[in-house]
């Protein structure tokens, strides 16, 4: 795999690289900061991934180098404690497939980094639910989308319904209106589906899923509230 590691905090890159190092032996790993030169960004293009944290040492968003980053057709990771709302959807809206807050870095960061190498989206647990949700809708595409490939045994087809509503950002008593069951059914539903996924909450449990591929935010048609 082919890495290139982008950011101002050398420490950070340093421990980005020797824990890329231990789990890709067969790595190339380059290291370069914020002061790159756009014309050095294009012999990247080869790169599988790049990480980028693209705030500087001022705590100001280089945004020179992330539009020049977003020109290059190659998968972008952002890696940043910044998790605004503007900033994170513009890092997804230039292009980025994947964004993981540091807080979470040394639990998610080998999954974000073989989801993103891939070019599938990684979208960190810890990005507020009401700015996911503005992604998704954002992210839907006329272009026909496959179907989600899902462990049907991990949940129950009414488990997968309940969660393919918290998808489209319902509420406990819309989804309990929409599938005829009452508003503390949906609720037990939805603590069920949060332990059988391993997470801490519903929008751990829409993220999870899409991560994961068993759930495709293309199927789905949203209305604003």
């Amino acid at each position: 795999m082919k890495i290139c590691i982008i950011t101002e905090q050398r420490y950070h890159a340093e421990g980005f690289k020797n824990l890329l190092n231990i789990h890709y032996p067969e790595s190339e790993c380059f290291i370069g900061s914020l002061a790159i030169e756009s014309a050095e960004l294009e012999q990247f293009s080869s790169q599988d991934i790049i990480i980028i944290d693209p705030v500087d040492s001022k705590l100001q968003v280089r945004e020179d180098v992330l539009n020049d980053l977003m020109k290059i057709k190659t998968n972008v990771l952002v890696v940043s404690s910044l998790d605004e709302e503007s900033f994170v959807l513009n890092c997804f809206y230039r292009g980025a497939k994947g964004f993981l807050l540091k807080t979470n870095y040394l639990n998610r960061f080998l999954d974000a980094v073989n989801r993103v190498s891939k070019g599938e989206l990684f979208i960190d647990q810890g990005i507020n639910r009401y700015i996911i949700m503005k992604l998704f809708k954002q992210d839907k595409s006329e272009a026909k989308a496959a179907p989600p490939i899902r462990p049907y045994k991990l949940l129950s087809n009414r488990e997968w319904e309940i969660l393919e509503s918290m998808a489209q950002d319902l509420t406990n008593k819309e989804i309990a209106k929409k599938l005829f069951i009452s508003e503390s059914t949906i609720t037990y539903y939805s603590t069920t589906i949060q332990k059988k996924l391993k997470v801490n909450s519903r929008v751990g449990a829409v993220v999870k899923s899409i991560n994961e591929g068993w759930l495709n935010i293309k199927h789905f048609h949203y209305s604003e509230k």
